[in-house]
């Protein structure tokens, strides 16, 4: 689906507001213990039940094959736009109309997308259960974080299956799992897979035109997920139910067993402790409702809230140097940054005074700070999926905004050459061929754009500036680009789906994570070769390397069975023995003096402490549900743990592994950043 879900006006034109409505509309329960269904067997192919199946284009008013806007034929964005001249029951969408066509469901999705066929399908499996507000599909996941549901990479019967970005259409698809065989490939109920508006259920894991889905959303099994207001309509505030209502087993579910509870047992986890003083540093946690939350890391209390703006903050930034938070997040008038001082905890809010102000469509990417902590950039993406973006210079020493400059297609990272005169934007393509723009950071013009890959998702320069290596997911290779010459070499494959990529500290090898093959492909940036694959477990989710580069850590594991952490010998390229962490690891970060990674289990909420030297685990500390972020201070004493469905922050006492009293940081905290 490549349109967002907002019927009209300033939120239909946004990338990331999606995530921000999911927070409004009451989705949330109080974060619980998730037993999920046991999977089902493959089975014939399911029957569309969806409402809408022969809903006409809107701008030719045929029923079946590819709906084209007669206006704007080149902009695929405007493909979709199926409709109906009767509202539905319960529609509050129904102004939102083309040529007399009513545009959008319910649930605030496009008719005859995937996420309205996704959106009913929930509803009627789950007796009533809504999804409404989520935008585009590529945003289901966040959005489902939110939400209080788990995500992975394991399917169950029940899920929602989801595609950041999609073969066709672009910015992402969504579909319904309705069973998943015993070698877990999962079948799936969906529409618009073709970009005709029409029903399938042949697709599986295993054959799907975009591949196999980037996520998996667990809905959950009766009485233990949490279940949403059915109402497609967003509450003015976030809704924190403290008892979710039971729903009904998918129905192409066997009746589920319910699977150990997920939250840490208090008997066999560290009692909690104080952790010591950590030299009167200050943690900032962003909340959705626009404030930052400031936390002295001394008495570990929350301080007064400093409001930056909002509602909808997405995250925090610190500038070099240490002295001013920039808080990001969008609003009716489009994306903001506000500033706040470090030293006074004095804030602005976009538009007033000190405030930098707005940029128009999907920005609210993390600042990208050049090497000489002078100028900030941020990514603002077009209205629509085919258009070209722009990228924002932001001057930190006056906070003003400078002249957009013209990029490619959908920008999703950018990276600095070692002397910062040069920044190499990726430009993610929405589903086609992708391209990198190099910008003179002292002009702030734009030269030629380099192509690459399709659905470019990853970029990384050698320590010596030298060489680009851009990591393409859909054509799972690797491309260098000469930063001399600024074009593109032979492209380097390097396994299925993959999805990180890190590069040694000395720039001799780049190390590619690839989930679909569950391996790591170390490539020798001399000769610009792919090595031998190394196995790493099942479902990876990321790749860190030690401070010093001689070991890189990959977390593995199913959601509902303990993970391990692969270490891999990067002197050999060879693999150690599994290190056993909790259930579904994702983010690892290591002490300031390396000795130690925290791997966050966001299936046990526990954070696992590895000794470095020995490759061993120790005792998993009980942390907030759903860990995302942990940040250390500086010295090293204490880390801090960001809860983001428990709306909390834990500290633990580094030197024990005890964790203190959770610091309550208020609704959905977002952002995780420390200050001096």
């Amino acid at each position: 689906m490549p349109k967002t879900s907002c019927p009209a006006g300033w939120a239909g034109k946004l990338r990331r507001i999606p995530t921000a409505l999911a927070l409004v509309t009451g989705l949330a329960g109080v974060p619980i213990a998730l037993s999920l269904a046991s999977a089902a067997p493959a089975s014939a192919a399911d029957a569309d039940t969806y409402s809408w199946p022969s809903a006409p284009c809107a701008w030719t008013g045929a029923t079946a094959g590819k709906c084209v806007n007669t206006r704007s034929a080149k902009n695929t964005s405007d493909w979709f736009d199926w409709g109906v001249q009767t509202c539905p029951s319960g529609d509050t969408n129904c102004s939102a109309t083309i040529n007399g066509y009513i545009q959008y469901d319910q649930w605030g999705y496009e008719f005859r997308n995937s996420t309205s066929y996704v959106a009913q399908k929930i509803s009627q499996e789950f007796a009533g259960r809504s999804v409404a507000g989520w935008g585009n599909a590529g945003s289901w996941k966040k959005a489902a974080l939110n939400a209080g549901y788990h995500t992975d990479s394991s399917p169950q019967a029940g899920d929602i299956a989801v595609w950041s970005t999609s073969a066709v259409p672009p910015d992402g698809q969504a579909a319904y799992v309705y069973a998943v065989s015993a070698k877990g490939v999962a079948s799936f109920d969906e529409y618009n897979a073709a970009q005709t508006g029409a029903f399938t259920s042949t697709y599986t894991s295993a054959n799907h035109p975009s591949g196999a889905p980037n996520w998996y959303i667990h809905m959950g099994t009766p009485a233990t997920s949490p279940s949403p207001a059915t109402s497609p309509s967003p509450s003015p505030t976030p809704s924190h139910s403290p008892s979710p209502s039971p729903s009904p087993t998918p129905s192409h579910s066997p009746s589920p067993t319910p699977s150990p509870s997920l939250s840490p047992t208090p008997s066999t986890s560290p009692a909690p402790s104080t952790p010591p003083a950590s030299g009167g540093y200050t943690v900032y946690v962003t909340e959705v409702l626009g404030e930052v939350i400031p936390i002295n890391s001394a008495t570990n209390t929350a301080g007064t809230p400093i409001q930056v703006g909002g509602p909808f903050l997405d995250g925090i930034d610190v500038a070099p140097g240490g002295t001013e938070g920039y808080a990001y997040g969008i609003n009716e008038g489009g994306t903001y940054i506000a500033p706040f001082n470090l030293a006074t905890g004095a804030g602005a809010g976009p538009s007033g005074p000190g405030g930098i102000g707005m940029l128009t469509f999907n920005g609210g990417a993390p600042v990208a700070y050049e090497p000489g902590g002078t100028t900030g950039y941020v990514a603002v993406n077009s209205e629509g999926p085919g258009l070209p973006a722009t990228v924002t210079p932001i001057n930190l020493t006056t906070n003003t905004f400078g002249a957009p400059i013209t990029v490619g297609v959908f920008p999703t990272g950018m990276v600095f050459t070692p002397g910062g005169t040069t920044a190499y934007v990726l430009n993610g393509g929405s589903g086609g061929p992708g391209s990198v723009t190099p910008i003179n950071t002292a002009t702030n013009t734009a030269g030629t754009p380099i192509p690459v890959g399709t659905n470019p998702s990853e970029i990384v320069i050698t320590p010596d500036g030298a060489t680009l290596y851009v990591l393409s997911s859909s054509s799972g290779t690797v491309t260098p680009i000469s930063t001399a010459t600024n074009t593109a070499g032979t492209p380097i494959p390097v396994g299925t789906n993959p999805g990180e990529i890190v590069i040694t500290p000395g720039g001799a090898t780049l190390y590619v994570l690839s989930s679909g093959s569950g391996t790591v492909t170390p490539v020798n940036t001399a000769t610009n070769t792919a090595g031998t694959p190394i196995p790493v477990g099942v479902n990876p989710s990321g790749i860190v390397l030690t401070p010093g580069g001689t070991t890189a850590y990959v977390p593995s594991g199913a959601q509902t069975s303990p993970g391990i952490v692969t270490p891999i010998n990067t002197a050999t390229n060879t693999a150690g023995a599994a290190i056993p962490v909790g259930t579904d690891p994702g983010t690892i970060v290591f002490t300031p003096n390396g000795t130690t990674a925290y791997v966050a289990n966001t299936g046990s909420a526990t954070v696992t402490p590895i000794n470095v030297t020995t490759a061993t685990a120790g005792p998993a500390i009980p942390v907030g549900v759903d860990p995302s972020a942990i940040v250390f201070t500086p010295d090293g004493v204490t880390a801090y743990v960001l809860g983001t469905s428990s709306d909390t922050v834990t500290p633990i006492n580094v030197a024990t592994g005890a964790a203190g009293k959770a610091i309550p940081v208020g609704s959905y905290p977002d952002g995780l950043v420390i200050g001096p």
